[in-house]
């Protein structure tokens, strides 16, 4: 089976798509949407049966922080709503080129990223029939600083409106980070929706779990060693996370966190880690360095909870069950995330810092255990790939 991968390379959460599709097809050719990312980035992926290609740069919008494709930028809602006739051509002309009926499928991975390619390859390659769209997460209200308000999803044109404007009336199957989307996605459609959706989960391979795994240390619950493994600070993780009083909290308690930016206010009980690459992340470094903590803190500081976070499954919580590590998690910061660690027992959900005293060793041995059989049950080569064809 022939496939083709529409996605980021920049994105560490782009590997155990790659995998996944490499476990599942005789021939897969990636066309890599980030310019400023290469395969080389990439650890372990070099099969004869892999090719990539770039994304012309014409297609690209590039900014200063990230070299984002364009649906980050101010473009994304002109192109969408009003897709100037200089770029149609440029991208007739490229999606023709790629000859598109030689692929049995063609999937679209990234969020708002791949609902603008499913519309981009949909609307010049409408005879197609196999088109997969991968959301791992769903547009939403966002405004970080120092990045400008995502224009897509200001004033009258809100995330809900471009899912009700857009999402349906794609030729695609949509495989969805969690139930949660899915169910959010089954509320927006017509009944019965036009379009299959598939719950599949992301996932890291084998080759960035640790090479040795710690034991477990009997825990004290008064003083946790805990790891928070968000973006970094060159990437701007302390303003894009938002978690300083999160971490604050749970260093005033007596509990020792780190993370990969510095704090604005300095705690004795807090320390930031060295920067890992992308090919440290993926061929087990940062696992190794991780698995010693007790816990792995995942939360965002947002006081708000959209769609964005209601429903995703971030690459932190990947990472962290790659590294054996449970979860620790503020109780309503993403629901997605506390309903998989409740039902696989994988770590821990609180309301307040003061319920961690709560916590015992046998059961944290229980929740280590459960990582581990999570993290085996959902690598890439054991995940499930739809068969699903238009007829």
């Amino acid at each position: 089976m022939k496939v083709l991968l529409v996605a980021p390379l920049q994105s560490i959460a782009t590997y155990g798509r790659i995998e996944w599709l490499l476990a599942n097809s005789t021939n897969l050719t990636i066309l890599n949407t980030s310019p400023s990312a290469s395969i080389n980035d990439y650890v372990n992926l070099s099969p004869s049966n892999l090719t990539i290609t770039n994304l012309p740069h014409s297609l690209c919008y590039s900014s200063p922080q990230f070299n984002l494709p364009l649906p980050f930028s101010e473009f994304f809602r002109s192109l969408l709503l009003r897709f100037p006739q200089p770029l149609k051509i440029l991208t007739y002309r490229f999606v023709r080129s790629l000859r598109l009926n030689e692929y049995d499928k063609i999937f679209f991975f990234y969020g708002p990223e791949a609902l603008w390619f499913t519309y981009m390859f949909s609307l010049h390659a409408p005879e197609h029939k196999n088109f997969y769209t991968i959301l791992n997460l769903l547009p939403s209200y966002v405004y970080v600083k120092p990045f400008r308000t995502f224009s897509l999803l200001r004033s009258n044109f809100t995330a809900e409106g471009l899912l009700h404007s857009m999402l349906f009336r794609l030729n695609t199957t949509y495989i969805v980070a969690s139930e949660l989307m899915q169910d959010y996605l089954y509320s927006l459609s017509p009944d019965p929706p036009p379009s299959p959706t598939y719950c599949i989960l992301d996932t890291f391979s084998q080759h960035s779990w640790p090479s040795t795994s710690s034991t477990a240390n009997l825990i004290n619950s008064t003083s946790l060693s805990i790891i928070f493994l968000g973006a970094p600070q060159r990437w701007g993780g302390d303003i894009i996370d938002n978690i300083e009083q999160t971490i604050l909290d749970l260093c005033s308690c007596g509990h020792r966190v780190t993370a990969g930016f510095k704090l604005k206010t300095a705690h004795p009980l807090f320390s930031s880690y060295p920067f890992f690459s992308n090919t440290e992340a993926l061929d087990g470094t940062l696992s190794n360095f991780a698995n010693k903590f007790d816990f792995a803190l995942i939360c965002y500081g947002y006081p708000y909870l959209s769609e964005r976070f209601r429903s995703t499954i971030p690459t932190r919580f990947f990472a962290s069950i790659a590294a054996g590590l449970p979860i620790l998690l503020p109780r309503t910061h993403l629901p997605a995330v506390e309903a998989l660690v409740l039902k696989h027992n994988l770590g821990y959900v609180y309301n307040s810092v003061s319920d961690l005293t709560l916590l015992d060793y046998s059961s944290y041995l229980d929740c280590r255990r459960s990582v581990k059989l999570f993290r085996e049950a959902h690598c890439p080569s054991n995940q499930l790939f739809p068969s699903h064809h238009y007829s």
